[in-house]
């Protein structure tokens, strides 16, 4: 769902100056970094172009991106500002500036500045994705899938916007749809962790739960680092009664996430359904510790 600005012609400066080719050079630079993933040193090419050139909207564009990727999503929010500012018919920053309000959730401001983008270029794919993903977390479901159908119907390849089209269709409890839009978005996308994630979980909403921990150990495999995946992996085994396995995951969500309460208080359930209720009340006190709002109720019954 990124998108970044290739400076294809020369840039109309204030006045009758001609083009700044340094800030072009820095930018285009700037542009290979981004396509490596060099992030930082792609800032600093732009950070340059910008120096150059301080009414080169591209470049405020470009680097709001890189900063985005970076986590720095109030920095993405004001070089996109400046971007639109600089030149108000640039699609692209109002869409970049929609993914670090997403990040924000600032959900309105998001679908407001995806309205916009859609406006100026109504052939934008990613604009309507990210639009979808505003309005899912606005409980638009309706809405969003009408929008990833157009992503899909403008570029039938693009994975995120199956995985994403597949959430909103778990919400209005059509499993089986969410089940065939992440497996459209695996094919399309081998490596797509968060797919294998959300499919797992579709699978065990309906009980298919060897399926769900077959798609766990999936996105474990491309993302070793994924506390999440291991725990609800664990949810999946003891949902099928394998306690002893779910133990074992969730200690390695713990592992990866110290700070994982839902993580404390599922091992402690697994720990008590295997009459360890020492153990396991000390992982749900932990849990509550934590801010787990469960843990108390589960506490109140167990651990007496």
């Amino acid at each position: 769902m990124k998108k970044i600005l290739f400076l294809l012609f020369c840039i109309a400066l204030v006045g009758n100056s001609s083009c700044n080719l340094q800030a072009i050079n820095y930018n285009d630079k700037g542009l290979e970094k981004y396509k490596a993933k060099d992030y930082q040193g792609a800032i600093e090419d732009f950070n340059k172009a910008i120096s150059y050139n301080p009414n080169l909207a591209v470049a405020y564009n470009n680097r709001g991106l890189c900063k985005k990727f970076l986590h720095d999503y109030k920095g993405t929010l004001e070089d996109c500002t400046k971007a639109i500012d600089l030149n108000p018919k640039l699609a692209e920053p109002y869409s970049n500036r929609a993914l670090a309000k997403l990040a924000l959730l600032d959900y309105v401001g998001a679908k407001e500045d995806c309205d916009r983008a859609i406006e100026l270029k109504p052939t934008d794919e990613k604009a309507y994705c990210n639009r979808g993903l505003a309005k899912g977390n606005l409980k638009d479901y309706d809405g969003a899938v009408k929008d990833y159908n157009k992503a899909l119907m403008l570029n039938p390849e693009l994975a995120e916007a199956y995985n994403n089209r597949g959430l909103a269709k778990s919400e209005t409890e059509d499993s089986e749809g969410a089940i065939e839009d992440y497996t459209k978005a695996i094919s399309i996308k081998p490596d797509f962790a968060v797919a294998y994630f959300n499919r797992a979980e579709s699978y065990r909403t309906n009980q298919r739960y060897n399926e769900a921990i077959a798609d766990f150990d999936k996105a474990i495999t491309i993302n070793p680092n994924y506390p999440k995946a291991y725990n609800n992996k664990g949810v999946a085994e003891s949902d099928n009664k394998y306690y002893k396995e779910s133990i074992d995951d969730f200690d390695k969500a713990i592992k990866l996430d110290p700070d994982f309460s839902e993580a404390y208080l599922n091992r402690g359930c697994s720990k008590i359904m295997l009459g360890n209720n020492d153990g396991g009340c000390m992982d749900i006190n932990k849990a509550h510790e934590l801010g787990s709002a469960d843990a108390k109720i589960i506490a109140d019954r167990y651990c007496k």
